[in-house]
């Protein structure tokens, strides 16, 4: 009861600055009593801006959905489904068609026909940024803004080496680091498994800044560690990298057959990991 008070004096503060039909359009964002208030602006733009409908595609809630996330800071949240067409939705709206589209490719009747197995959807923490792996082993990596026109990838690390900046990788997982263009991989090549550090904030043929040959099929951060998890280089097992050193610290056996999946609690202080049989781990042991 006191944060909810406390929102809603917030909130009265703000109507008193800020004009009515701006007051109209932020309105929209508040459910029955809670109080859930974007930032006023985003990227130098009014953050209702991202809500309204920009999108000239046809793309319903009825179709086929296969990922789902949503944004930081803002009231809205992407879809992916399987032509590769990651939709901008409105927690605001009731409106049954997208606001908004990107791609991973130009848009052509043929693209359009292909079934793309999808695998990760993820925000960075600032939201400006989101990437999507797909089960081919590619990853690419959009800005988010409420831009006009078809809406491509920046970045595509391609399994074929046939894509944009024809980078060879089997990408397995991939994550953002931090808000600022770091992204951690793990991959296969020849064989072997890597995880690998980029900055794409460099000239992407300089991007590329690290690699250790310990890699798997799931990546989690721990931000206060400055670390990296990776599941299952050996079936089961996990690792912590060092990122600063790119060096292994801990490496142990979670599970007897592969890990599906692998969660670290918002403290840090504890992990679950899921294959036959959920274990929980005390991190501070």
């Amino acid at each position: 009861m006191l944060i909810e008070k406390q929102l809603n004096f917030r909130y009265n503060e703000l109507l008193s600055i800020i004009d009515d039909e701006i007051v109209k359009k932020i309105s929209n964002y508040f459910f029955g009593d809670v109080v859930m208030l974007p930032p006023l602006y985003y990227n130098g733009q009014p953050s209702y801006a991202y809500s309204e409908d920009i999108s000239v595609n046809k793309v319903y809630n009825d179709s086929y959905c296969k990922l789902i996330t949503s944004h930081p800071l803002l009231p809205v949240y992407l879809t992916a489904n399987n032509h590769g067409v990651i939709s901008v939705w409105s927690y605001a709206s009731d409106s049954k068609k997208s606001i908004d589209d990107y791609f991973i490719d130009k848009l052509t009747k043929e693209s359009m026909s292909k079934v793309k197995s999808l695998k990760k959807l993820k925000f960075n923490s600032d939201g400006d940024e989101f990437l999507l792996v797909d089960k081919n082993r590619n990853l690419f990596i959009f800005d988010f803004n409420n831009s006009q026109g078809m809406k491509l990838p920046k970045i595509v690390l391609s399994s074929s080496g046939s894509n944009l900046q024809g980078v060879h990788k089997q990408i397995n997982d991939a994550i953002f680091l931090n808000n600022s263009g770091i992204v951690a991989t793990t991959f296969n090549q020849g064989g072997t498994q890597y995880t690998s550090l980029w900055d794409f904030l460099l000239p992407f043929n300089q991007s590329h800044v690290s690699d250790i040959d310990v890699g798997g099929d799931i990546l989690t951060p721990l931000t206060g560690e400055k670390s990296i998890l990776v599941a299952n280089d050996k079936l089961g097992y996990i690792s912590f990298i060092d990122i600063r050193k790119m060096g292994v610290t801990n490496t142990f056996q979670a599970h007897l057959d592969e890990i599906k999946s692998l969660k670290i609690s918002e403290g840090e202080n504890f992990m679950v990991t899921c294959g036959k049989g959920i274990v929980e781990y005390n991190l501070n042991n």
